[in-house]
């Protein structure tokens, strides 16, 4: 059956957290102070996860997951998930989003089952990505970059541009762009690292627009769900692709086909809804498949209506908007 909300939007999309635990630091991704990570009792097994893979698709027929987290390859058994996974459902549309840190290590596991990848690059200077994230592992990135192009692994860059810190680097990302021949998306900097001061550090698309039309002719192409995707030229001459994610500005919520289930079994409905839904109740001691089913289907009509609903809070009355949840335990 076709799994539907309220507002009578399908969901045909399941984002799965599979750790809290990362190797960087992003401080837009969580609070200065840090965040209390699961113990491990809490977090879902590869088993568990499997199941409800299996489930989704049994009973809902979802055939496009994307593993998150924390950092989803520092998940201590992703390739055995992963091995299950398409053998049960060989025509299953695995993504997973990464900081691409581990990449070279895993590419050609990526590469042998068709795991198409979003990485997140915020900048391509050394020491800006120290203070973004707080380690530098840029030159491991790049790296990693070149071999997914190598192999030729779908692979799409995430740069969530920040005010102050990287919004002039627009045109080496775009020129990254080019030489790379890869997409790279400017996201809209949301509220989801838990502290209030986002505000600063936000700059929209159409700011970024601006910028890059002092230099190109940019032409809308095609719109992929969440993503705008715009064609490049110089003096009537192909540069290269970019693509916006305007969750602030442009919200897509209307479109919205996602459930996301945090490391800890959680069904999160919205990423600025205040209730995580609690799968293992279903799971532990015992699965009781019939059980899950009626509260997946119960669950799914509580989905609110998004972000689109606070936007006139945002920027009519000038009032902070902030996610319940942590990027970092969220997954995005």
């Amino acid at each position: 059956m076709v799994l539907k909300d309220s507002f009578g939007r399908e969901i045909d999309y399941i984002r799965i957290s599979l750790t809290d635990r990362c190797n960087l630091r992003c401080f837009y991704c969580m609070p200065e102070e840090g965040v209390k990570l699961f113990k491990r009792e809490e977090i879902l097994s590869l088993e568990e996860i499997e199941f409800l893979i299996n489930f989704f698709y049994k009973y809902f027929s979802i055939k496009k997951i994307r593993f998150t987290g924390g950092e989803p390859l520092l998940r201590r058994g992703f390739e055995n998930l992963v091995i299950e996974i398409k053998k049960n459902i060989p025509e299953i549309d695995i993504n997973i989003t990464t900081n691409g840190i581990l990449i070279k290590e895993k590419v050609n596991f990526l590469k042998e089952y068709g795991i198409k990848v979003n990485l997140s690059l915020d900048t391509l200077n050394r020491e800006k990505f120290k203070k973004i994230t707080g380690f530098d592992f840029l030159d491991e990135i790049i790296e990693g970059i070149d071999l997914c192009i190598k192999l030729k692994v779908p692979l799409k860059i995430n740069t969530v541009m920040l005010k102050g810190i990287n919004d002039e680097e627009i045109f080496d990302l775009i020129e990254f762009s080019r030489e790379k021949e890869l997409i790279v998306r400017f996201i809209e900097y949301m509220p989801l690292s838990g502290n209030d001061n986002w505000k600063k550090f936000f700059i929209s698309k159409k700011e970024i627009m601006e910028k890059i039309k002092e230099k190109y002719n940019i032409f809308y192409q095609e719109k992929e769900k969440i993503a705008e995707n715009y064609i490049l030229y110089d003096d009537k001459k192909f540069v290269t692709k970019v693509g916006f994610i305007s969750t602030i500005t442009e919200p897509f919520c209307d479109f919205c086909s996602r459930l996301r289930i945090t490391s800890d079994g959680k069904i999160v409905l919205c990423l600025f809804d205040k209730t995580g839904y609690d799968l293992k109740e279903f799971l532990r001691p015992r699965i009781r498949e019939k059980k899950l089913f009626d509260f997946i289907l119960k669950t799914v009509k509580l989905k609110p209506e998004g972000f689109v609903a606070l936007k006139k809070t945002f920027f009519d009355k000038g009032e902070n908007v902030e996610s319940f949840f942590v990027m970092r335990k969220i997954g995005g």
